[in-house]
């Protein structure tokens, strides 16, 4: 089989429609890895001023039955029923404030969600692996002097400080994984706004690797994007939608993961 190891990370989520139209996306893709019988391994993760493990271990889509590797109905069920149970929006007040996720006050924390995802990986592995952040928001908290989740003084929609802190992480990602080429980091911006928010995220991303959408368009956007991380395709050549070629060997695994990590926020 082949194994598909990705990780996917998403950020606040101010509006409820955002969240549905993004839990949305997560689960066609889901189902695009189920579909096409991709051997993949998955966790989830979701965060706000800090990050919490959905999942209890790597969940496979695929099980061995009578010598062969098929599909597994239960375990695509278990995971799409994880997304529609425990991802939501932050409300605020005293019942969101004891969640494991909101760290001192909430917030989107990326260094932190990137940070928790990559600790998932095995560290020196040679197989594909793909890191896919999905965000509604840029950074506005980070991790600092043993908090975690500290906001920048105005409680901004961006923070220089915590781009900086999720930068550097993403820098120290890549370079961790520089001996595997097998290794991308994507970004997916939904409904971002702000010019040094837009320009955060390709930055972030590996060359190439970056995808701005509206809501509205996410589903269709996303699921052009996923494309390549799910294609059947050992050495095929594939133009991604920013019009760089991606390689399907890239992409593609013997023992791939997928780490869904998705953050709730106000």
């Amino acid at each position: 089989g082949q194994k598909c190891k990705t990780e996917i990370t998403g950020t606040g989520t101010e509006s409820v429609q955002r969240i549905v139209r993004a839990r949305s996306a997560m689960k066609e893709l889901l189902r695009k890895l189920y579909d096409n019988k991709i051997d993949a391994r998955i966790r989830m993760i979701h965060f706000a001023g800090n990050s919490k493990e959905l999942t209890s271990g790597w969940i496979d889509l695929m099980k061995e039955q009578d010598g062969a590797l098929v599909p597994d109905q239960a375990a695509l069920e278990q995971l799409l029923s994880m997304i529609d149970s425990s991802w939501r929006p932050l409300t605020g007040g005293n019942s969101d404030s004891s969640r494991d996720i909101y760290g001192k006050k909430g917030g989107t924390n990326i260094q932190q969600a990137l940070s928790h995802a990559d600790s998932l990986f095995s560290a020196g592995s040679q197989v594909p692996q793909n890191l896919l952040l999905v965000s509604d928001g840029g950074p506005t908290t980070y991790n600092k002097n043993g908090t975690i989740g500290y906001w920048c003084g105005d409680h901004s929609s961006y923070c220089p400080d915590a781009a900086n802190a999720a930068l550097n992480k993403a820098t120290a990602i890549k370079n961790a994984h520089r001996g595997n080429p097998d290794f991308s980091l994507y970004a997916v911006a939904v409904d971002i706004e702000g010019d040094s928010a837009k320009k955060f995220f390709p930055q972030l991303a590996s060359p190439g690797c970056s995808l701005e959408a509206s809501s509205d368009e996410l589903s269709g956007e996303f699921m052009k994007f996923v494309t390549k991380i799910t294609q059947l395709v050992n050495d095929g050549v594939v133009t991604d939608p920013m019009g760089e070629y991606i390689k399907y060997k890239e992409l593609l695994s013997d023992p791939n993961r997928v780490v869904v990590t998705e953050q709730n926020n106000s």
